[in-house]
């Protein structure tokens, strides 16, 4: 019995999947075309823990704005926050802004499914970083200078003018300061909303 649900289950999944790519396929994504405005960001490490003496809260947001300079080729800015704190520990601050340049790729993944693409991104700009200890005797440290970063991943568009992704990404901050460099490597997941270049301008007046 049990042999024949699993078998039903996956035939009917096999089958919402044939559907699914068919209908994907017949859609006519608008997202990458030139002149599209991309606004949203990425939120990675996003967790907290309660404990006795040991609460732990960390989050991470990447905001972005981003424009279509041709097909699939973007360029934006964007803008780095990221909060750690341990308690009776330590607290870390990173922060920054720059620019960023992301290209995707024609198609994404399996045949048949043409709403994903692959893409990569680099990012240039100014970053920071703050550590303090809660241990007197062990030193706080800081830089605060150039920060690089490449990051690239699957984006997913559901709709026309929606797009979810996953983007590993490493930044490397050097520059002043009593730590020569760091680096921060995360896995970021995205939500952005992609819109005319009419509708953007005609959003941001009447805001």
């Amino acid at each position: 019995m049990k042999k024949t649900i699993y078998l039903f289950t996956v035939v009917m999944l096999f089958t919402t999947a044939t559907v699914v790519a068919q209908e994907i396929t017949k859609a006519n994504s608008t997202q990458l075309k030139q002149d599209v405005v991309m606004i949203g960001g990425n939120i990675a490490n996003f967790r907290s823990d309660f404990q006795k003496n040991a609460n732990q809260v960390h989050i991470q947001l990447t905001p972005r704005i981003g424009w279509m300079l041709r097909e699939r080729f973007m360029w934006g800015v964007y803008a780095d926050f990221d909060f750690q704190a341990v308690q009776n520990a330590q607290t870390q601050i990173r922060y920054g802004a720059g620019l960023f340049a992301r290209a995707y790729t024609g198609r994404g993944g399996m045949e048949g499914y043409s709403k994903t693409r692959l893409f990569g991104e680099f990012s240039s700009g100014f970053g920071g970083l703050n550590l303090k200890v809660a241990d007197n005797s062990k030193p706080n440290s800081s830089v605060n200078g150039l920060a690089i970063g490449f990051g690239g991943g699957l984006a997913y568009f559901p709709a026309q003018n929606i797009g979810f992704e996953l983007m590993p990404r490493y930044v490397f901050n050097t520059g002043m300061g009593s730590a020569q460099a760091r680096t921060a490597l995360s896995i970021t997941f995205g939500a952005n909303v992609y819109l005319s270049r009419s509708k953007a301008i005609e959003m941001s007046k009447e805001m």
